[in-house]
């Protein structure tokens, strides 16, 4: 690789990297472990820059290795569910409603990472159902659930509070 390809990749990391990290936020619940799960997908996806053929797919293809490499993470380490307050997780998301955030990240992981692929990240249901291995009714579904999900915690919250 020439030094601009290699400039190339850095700068679209750099682009990318906050997105990067938000989802593998969202999938792991751990600062600690979703900036592992970044380093280890620039990696992956240096070592394997060359399968890309089109620069305006990269944030579809990064993410994409960015989920296989958080799943197969979390299977090495053992666990699936961290303790770090969903709260606090909420506060360091700078781009997004911090109250909205939070019960984002409170609902389950299948419903959690269509919403953030889809409303954060801007992935059509199709990029969607291809990141995920799913298929695209399925993405559609978990959509439409999500956010009666969210619906119904809104509606719970208003409610408690009159």
């Amino acid at each position: 690789m020439r030094k601009t390809d290699t400039e190339k990749f850095a700068n679209l990391i750099m682009k990318y990297h906050n997105d990067m990290y938000y989802l593998a936020l969202s999938i792991c619940k751990n600062e600690a472990d979703a900036q592992d799960i970044v380093g280890e997908t620039i990696v992956k996806a240096f070592e394997a820059r060359n399968q890309l053929r089109n620069d305006a797919r990269f944030k579809y293809w990064i993410m994409k290795i960015l989920t296989n490499t958080a799943y197969t993470y979390l299977k090495r380490k053992k666990r699936l569910v961290f303790e770090e307050p969903v709260e606090e997780i909420a506060a360091k998301n700078e781009n997004s409603d911090h109250g909205l955030w939070a019960k984002i990240m409170g609902i389950e992981e299948k419903y959690r990472m269509v919403i953030i692929l889809y409303y954060e990240q801007e992935f059509s249901t199709r990029e969607i159902s291809k990141i995920l291995n799913i298929p695209e009714g399925t993405v559609r579904s978990r959509l439409a659930r999500a956010r009666e999900k969210l619906k119904d915690i809104l509606e719970a919250e208003q409610s408690g509070s009159f």
